[in-house]
């Protein structure tokens, strides 16, 4: 009986702990990565701007090739939106909207995934000249610096503020291989 009760003393001084802990953490967590494509802004803007035309570049769709997409009337820009349903829980289902929309130059789009809640991606296409001079002349003076970010709100849950820690890198990677679609895509593509 004094095990169980110095078990239960010790696991509740842990709890307790952790739940502390947990509130000196970041609620917010933000991942973003970069990447330089060959291609001049309002081109890359264009993939990014249709949510349609993310089936061009995007790992997400080939993850499940039998789900369900559904975009509205609005086919770019801002309240352009994409719904989609999947049987794979890596994907679930949930619901792509653009919030803001500044033409070859930023994005920002709302991204509510069902059991997951709301989070906010983004997007900046910035032109850079730099670059092409000295490492690249035969993309015709043409580079962007393409940000990509996500933001998710953990707000006070304990938990989520955890595992923010370990889902920090697993976003990053699928952000790093967006890009390299997105880079891939363009620069082949590209008159």
């Amino acid at each position: 009986m004094k095990i169980i009760k110095i078990t239960f003393i010790f696991t509740a001084i842990l709890i307790a702990l952790l739940v502390l802990i947990s509130l000196f953490m970041p609620k917010e967590l933000r991942v973003e990565r970069q990447t330089i494509i060959f291609v001049n802004n309002c081109t890359v803007f264009e993939q990014i701007n249709s949510p349609s035309k993310w089936r061009n570049w995007c790992s997400w769709f080939p993850k499940d090739s039998v789900s369900k997409y559904k975009y509205n009337e609005i086919t770019s820009g801002q309240d352009a939106q994409m719904a989609w349903n999947s049987e794979k829980d890596e994907l679930g289902r949930g619901t792509m909207t653009v919030l803001s929309s500044t033409d070859c130059d930023s994005l920002k789009i709302q991204l509510q995934i069902a059991g997951q809640g709301i989070s906010a991606i983004y997007f900046y296409c910035e032109p850079y000249q730099e670059l092409i001079i000295k490492n690249n002349p035969n993309y015709q003076n043409f580079a962007t610096k393409v940000t990509f970010g996500i933001i998710a709100n953990a707000s006070y849950n304990p938990v989520s503020r955890f595992m923010n820690l370990f889902i920090e890198e697993v976003i990053g990677e699928d952000i790093e291989k967006n890009l390299t679609n997105l880079k891939n895509f363009c620069e082949q593509n590209s008159i």
